[in-house]
């Protein structure tokens, strides 16, 4: 067994086409339909100005303006702005030898509603900044993060890949069950040094000494995330209209998934109570 870690720097990025070709071409996935399934949707015009805002701006939290002074770029919005539209508004803070000043409002990005085609409004102080508010230019952003996959959406990405090899531990580690998830992982990291724009992944791997304090120190652990997914099939079975089929293949996979550890450890791991909570409710669907 091997715990694996991955790490994503934050301007990272690659391209949705790309990576769709390439999830199949690395054998990640089987066929198209089931790599297209697995990325994210394509975002709508609001929302990929705002993701790729934020990446811009990552170039401006270090710049110096005119006048020498270190500058960091501020985006923020009112509150439930996110609810109505969109209303990033920008601003900069320079730091002087000895003072902290910020700027009169540069520019916003603004959507009345969700559905809006975005603007960017230059306020007082854009003339100032020029070349933030030039690549803060509308029609880029949206093109940009319709078709660029950032930080987080890599990450999303990886745990849907590795989540049948896999199984959380702590929140950023995960245990590799066995050599066939070691290979998979490899086929996703070659995937990822090819396909990547911008930035790293790196998912990281330790060997475990399988003694057996570690093998019962593990089964503790395990049992905790076992529960936790057992308790969420338990509350799927008690909704109005529940989905038998995913639901029976979900418990199937999580059955497998704790017999094979079990095997692999060479103990019990403590979840029957959980197990027999879970197939109980599945037996009330039935």
């Amino acid at each position: 067994m091997h715990l694996l870690k991955i790490s994503i720097t934050k301007e990272s990025y690659a391209y949705r086409n790309l990576l769709l070709a390439s999830l199949t071409r690395y054998g990640v996935c089987q066929s198209e339909s089931e790599a297209q399934a697995l990325l994210p949707p394509m975002r709508a015009k609001t929302d990929a100005c705002r993701a790729a805002t934020s990446y811009t701006l990552l170039r401006y939290q270090r710049f110096y303006d005119q006048a020498g002074r270190l500058c960091k770029a501020i985006a923020k919005s009112p509150k439930n702005a996110k609810k109505k539209g969109m209303d990033i508004q920008i601003h900069v803070q320079a730091c002087g030898d000895d003072t902290v000043e910020y700027s009169q409002l540069i520019a916003r990005l603004y959507a009345p509603q969700a559905s809006a085609v975005p603007e960017l409004i230059r306020e007082q102080a854009a003339s100032d900044y020029a070349q933030l508010c030039a690549d803060l230019n509308i029609a880029t952003l949206v093109e940009q993060g319709q078709e660029r996959l950032y930080d987080n959406d890599l990450r999303r990405l990886c745990d849907r890949l590795l989540e049948p090899y896999t199984v959380g531990l702590w929140t950023g580690l995960s245990l590799v069950l066995d050599d066939t998830g070691m290979a998979y992982l490899a086929r996703v990291q070659k995937l990822c040094n090819a396909e990547l724009s911008a930035g790293t992944i790196t998912l990281s791997t330790l060997a475990l000494d399988m003694s057996q304090a570690n093998r019962q120190a593990l089964a503790r652990e395990l049992a905790q995330e076992f529960d936790g997914q057992l308790s969420k099939l338990v509350e799927r079975c008690s909704y109005t209209a529940p989905n038998v089929d995913a639901i029976m293949k979900a418990y199937e996979l999580l059955s497998a998934k704790i017999s094979q550890a079990e095997m692999l450890l060479g103990i019990a791991i403590p979840c029957q109570d959980s197990q027999l909570s879970a197939e109980t409710a599945l037996m009330s669907l039935a």
